[in-house]
């Protein structure tokens, strides 16, 4: 008979999720989409601002707007691994799935496998 005694711990839980739902090599077509769309955006918005004629203003003005469109799309690149983070956070810290976390025995014997938690 071989028994097995395990527990998962918060900090593993949250490590696995970031890795399934982001860092896999699977999600690399899914990371490239991301990162196009925040590209596509930023020449979208800077393409309109551009045929607008709104960088024929003052060249502080146009400073100013295309700082703000390089931030928040800085922001948004780099804020989603630290949002995914947060998810999985938030999923091992609610109480209703308190039972992750708990230890549990596997024991395999001739007779079959029995999981007790």
């Amino acid at each position: 008979m071989l028994t097995l005694h395990y527990a998962l711990n918060k900090e593993d839980y949250n490590n696995y999720y970031i890795f399934v739902t982001w860092d896999a090599p699977e999600k690399r077509k899914k990371r490239s989409l991301y990162y196009l769309k925040q590209m596509g955006t930023i020449v979208l918005f800077t393409a309109v601002f551009f045929y607008t004629g709104l960088f024929d203003r003052s060249s502080i003005f146009a400073f100013i707007v295309i700082s703000f469109i390089l931030l928040t799309s800085v922001v948004a690149i780099t804020g989603v691994r630290s949002s995914i983070r947060q998810q999985a956070k938030n999923i091992s810290d609610d109480p209703e799935n308190a039972s992750i976390f708990i230890p549990a025995t596997v024991s395999i014997s001739e007779t079959g496998i029995l999981l007790q938690d």
